[in-house]
């Protein structure tokens, strides 16, 4: 299942969501990923398999754990040359 919003801070509404939807393959897709206090682990950990976001809101890739890292896709939209 694709969960889809047009933004994630902390994760805790999406994780409440996986919790809802367990037993079931899940993937989010987020237009603006802030991510902000440990919200890539928390996803991980409620069960989504990948998660897709923008590089609207900066993203942090040295401080994300290598597991992390690689369910993480993020998608240029906006030139940061």
């Amino acid at each position: 299942l694709l969960v889809i919003d047009d933004i994630c801070d902390g994760g805790s509404t999406f994780a409440k969501v996986a919790s809802m939807l367990e037993g079931n393959t899940l993937d989010l897709c987020v237009a603006h990923g802030i991510f902000s206090g440990g919200a890539l682990e928390r996803l991980s950990s409620a069960g989504y398999d990948r998660i897709y976001t923008t590089n609207s809101y900066t993203q942090h890739e040295a401080q994300m754990e290598d597991q992390i890292r690689s369910r993480c896709h993020v998608s240029e939209v906006w030139n940061q040359s």
